[in-house]
């Protein structure tokens, strides 16, 4: 029941990651229930902030990608400085031009896709991690109000066998009743009190480990309240099929083989050549004029055909 219990709960996370903006409060005091320990972990959670920096991380690389190449301004001076009739700046050329790179093989859009794949497998990724996060924090609150019940089943058994050896201890001392049968109710405290202690020691565990999920070094709560034998009805098998094809889980392996082919397709795109084109102006010292210059050049793909990135 206990296992049925964490996973009847964790099937309905999903609905709570659309509330995960949700203002929770910035300590937990007093009662505590689950939906406030979610609330406390989906902001507070050190992993869920590291996953959050992840996908921020993914969309600005998505943004970079999108950008295009950046074009170069280009100044030459030409004969100058020298002997003879290219002394001094009387036969100085000056060339002021301007070069855009231009990407072949669709190259742009293809890094574009690349990223885009890699900014859906961080957000699924994401989620996923929000539902480990939310399956361990149900655990752990489970934990704590089995822990309590635990506790005041303890303290009841320890009240009890000190009422039964003090009822035992007067009926011994007026000779009602053997000396014996005092040592085992003794003995019989003993156990109930060790019993008490043991059940507070890992409550105190427990608690401190639920108020770890949220990043407080100190429970500050009073106490975890939730009813253990409330259960939903069950559901038909159907609503459990569709819950599973919404699963990060399930949805995390189409993202990764999307991913892969967009990074396959742009490395075999990387192989082909960008152009660069430049076109400027020219100005002619010793005769006092100006004309245009274009060019263009291409690397030529003689060793690196980035043949080793999509081999």
């Amino acid at each position: 029941m206990y296992s049925s219990m964490i996973r009847a709960i964790v099937a309905c996370a999903v609905g709570w990651l659309h509330t995960a903006d949700s203002v929770a409060s910035e300590s937990a005091t007093g009662d505590i229930s689950l939906s406030q320990a979610i609330e406390l972990t989906l902001k507070r959670n050190p992993d869920l902030l590291a996953s959050r920096y992840e996908l921020i991380a993914a969309q600005a690389r998505g943004t970079q990608a999108a950008l295009r190449i950046n074009p170069e301004l280009n100044v030459e001076l030409e004969n100058f400085a020298g002997t003879g009739a290219t002394s001094g700046v009387r036969s100085l050329e000056a060339t002021l031009s301007l070069s855009q790179v231009v990407e072949l093989g669709d190259k742009r859009s293809l890094r574009i896709a690349s990223a885009e794949a890699e900014t859906d497998l961080a957000s699924i990724t994401q989620r996923a991690r929000q539902l480990d996060v939310l399956a361990e924090v149900t655990r752990r609150f489970i934990d704590v109000v089995a822990a309590q019940e635990r506790v005041r089943s303890a303290q009841q058994a320890s009240q009890l066998s000190r009422d039964t050896w003090e009822a035992i201890r007067r009926r011994a001392e007026a000779a009602r009743s053997p000396v014996a049968e005092q040592s085992r109710a003794q003995r019989a405290l003993t156990r109930a009190v060790l019993a008490e202690r043991q059940a507070a020691s890992e409550l105190r565990a427990a608690r401190y480990l639920l108020a770890a999920m949220w990043s407080d070094a100190e429970p500050a709560y009073t106490q975890a309240v939730a009813s253990l034998f409330t259960l939903e009805g069950p559901q038909s098998f159907q609503v459990f099929f569709d819950r599973i094809e919404r699963t990060p889980d399930f949805l995390r392996f189409a993202s990764e083989a999307r991913l892969r082919d967009a990074q396959v397709r742009l490395a075999r795109a990387q192989a082909r050549p960008n152009l660069a084109v430049s076109l400027g102006v020219r100005r002619l010292e010793a005769t006092d004029e100006a004309a245009l210059v274009a060019g263009f050049s291409t690397p030529l793909a003689l060793h690196d055909r980035n043949q080793g990135a999509h081999s």
